[in-house]
């Protein structure tokens, strides 16, 4: 079942929540501020629904959005160094938001626009056109995101963009979980499973150094299943301990599961991404109540050749899905 409402908040447009239902009684609310994933509820061992991601207590704080809570992140997802890029000769400087880099898009990324809604049979696409050099980016980007919550407990999310222009793009959604259902704990004490043997080694700013590292005998080896906060007080060796770092995933059914013994809620991830950056929320107003795995292309990669051709051109059809499935164990 799919229903919308209007929200009454003083906005530019006006404020819209889809909540898409299944007859499980699973639920995700959807705001078309930022295609952004307000809540998203599913039982726990008990049946008890509990909502899985965090959310502002105060509606209004999604205007703003300081911590990005559940929404569409681009034009590129994580940071871009110095704030600027190279393509076709031409240098592209962008909105410096995290100094001295450009961190989810700038200050004008998607996260702050307003989506146009359409629903569909059994999902919602929400649509937005990004005109040229919206926040520094070259070319006209029609973003197209599509919601959908299977009987079985499955969110999917589908991006779609085209551009008339080469451009690099890199989508993803930004929710923090905690499966525990319940903010005031932290979701570092689950346990998580990341199908990767490499990652990407970050200097002090989260901009990668260019080494690419095994993960055997560091705290970045999740293939098999651990507690996070375990594998962070076991390696606390620098300032910052927590995780803010991409994970290359091993092929493309590779797979990322986080299980909670406390709800019994399990959740696995899917995606045709080749990575995931693991970020244990360590900068929230509540450090660590939730943790983000982001399913999106290379960090600063319109500044490393190295990692290949990943920009998206005229005629060509950017194309990415992430599915998370919620399962009691």
């Amino acid at each position: 079942m799919i229903n919308v409402r209007k929200i009454n908040l003083e906005t530019p447009e006006d404020l819209l929540c889809v909540e898409i239902t299944n007859t499980n009684g699973a639920k995700v609310e959807l705001l078309n501020l930022g295609a952004t994933i307000m809540s998203l509820y599913v039982p726990d061992r008990n049946g008890l629904l509990r909502n899985v991601v965090l959310s502002y207590n105060d509606i209004s704080e999604y205007r703003a959005n300081q911590f990005y809570f559940g929404s569409t992140i681009g034009r590129y997802a994580n940071r871009i160094s110095n704030g600027c890029f190279r393509l076709a000769d031409k240098t592209y400087k962008l909105q410096i938001n995290d100094f001295p880099n450009t961190n989810h898009g700038g200050y004008d990324g998607l996260h702050s626009k307003f989506f146009k809604i359409r629903l569909l049979d059994e999902s919602v696409e929400m649509s937005y056109l990004s005109a040229d050099g919206e926040a520094g980016f070259p070319g006209e980007v029609f973003v197209v995101v599509i919601y959908k919550l299977t009987e079985d407990n499955e969110l999917i999310i589908e991006y779609r963009a085209t551009s008339d222009q080469d451009t690099p793009l890199n989508l993803t959604n930004h929710c923090y979980f905690n499966l525990s259902g319940d903010p005031a704990l932290l979701a570092t004490d689950a346990l998580l499973c990341i199908d990767a043997e490499k990652y990407m080694e970050n200097d002090s700013h989260f901009i990668p150094t260019g080494r690419v590292l095994n993960v055997d005998s560091t705290k970045y080896d999740f293939r098999e299943i651990k507690q996070i906060s375990s594998a962070i007080s076991q390696y606390n060796c620098k300032s910052f301990n927590g995780f803010n770092e991409y994970f290359l995933l091993r092929n493309e059914q590779s797979t990322c599961v986080l299980y909670d013994q406390r709800s019994g809620i399990k959740m696995t991830l899917r995606s045709n991404y080749p990575g995931i950056q693991f970020y244990t929320g360590d900068f929230l107003r509540n450090p660590r109540s939730g943790i983000c795995l982001e399913s999106q292309l290379y960090p600063d990669a319109p500044n490393r050749p190295e990692l290949g051709d990943l920009i998206l051109k005229p005629g060509c059809m950017y194309n990415y899905t992430i599915k998370y499935k919620f399962q009691i164990q």
